[in-house]
């Protein structure tokens, strides 16, 4: 296990902050968001609690920054890819599949909204605000682009979408399909699919 000594200088402190998201991160990915505590972190990275206490106060401080960091990438990439769709159809289906690249990213959405917007302070909760307005604000350019908007339009789809996969979200990925009960029951269960329930809602917003 690895342990790092004080931090004297800005470079060691970046480092040392990068550390511990790093294994809040590993930790998540490997045992879900319930498994990261303080005291958890405390034990994987062998800090004392003062110590961490010094980069990250809350829990929550720590989720907001993973989140950020993970709304950048997937920005990063969404908008690589939706520029490239040559039609509406290939457009939606891009901006699903960038959604559940990473299998965190849309429980770390989630979470934002949920869970983030009260267990922050006012002024971390502002920043990760103010970073999510920012990526939808130039995802609304490539909207606007790719699919030859106004910007009224552009900006109107772009929330249309985040709130999309936020609703979608609530719902499985793959639903246990019971073999046993009748179809009817199972096309209903396939109906409330995230990538289901996501295509039904962004179809109807075709230009």
């Amino acid at each position: 296990m690895t342990k790092l000594s004080r931090a004297q200088t800005p470079e060691e402190k970046i480092a040392k902050g990068e550390f511990i998201l790093h294994v809040a991160e590993r930790i998540i990915r490997d045992e879900g968001l319930d498994a990261l505590s303080m005291n958890r972190l405390v034990q994987e990275t062998s800090f004392a609690k003062v110590t961490l206490y010094l980069y990250f106060t809350t829990r929550h401080e720590i989720l907001a920054s993973l989140f950020v960091q993970m709304l950048t990438g997937w920005h990063r990439r969404l908008s690589e890819s939706l520029s490239k769709a040559r039609n509406y159809d290939e457009f939606c289906a891009r901006y699903m599949r960038e959604l559940t690249y990473d299998p965190l990213f849309l429980p770390m959405l989630v979470l934002e909204r949920r869970d983030l917007e009260t267990g922050l302070p006012d002024e971390t909760y502002a920043q990760v605000s103010l970073a999510l307005q920012q990526v939808l604000g130039e995802q609304a350019e490539v909207f606007k682009e790719t699919l030859d908007l106004t910007d009224q339009l552009a900006s109107n789809l772009v929330w249309a979408f985040y709130t999309a996969a936020l609703g979608a979200a609530q719902f499985p990925h793959s639903p246990n399909m019971r073999a046993s009960v009748a179809f009817e029951v199972r096309e209903f269960q396939e109906a409330l699919r995230f990538e289901t329930l996501f295509r039904n809602i962004v179809d109807q917003f075709a230009p």
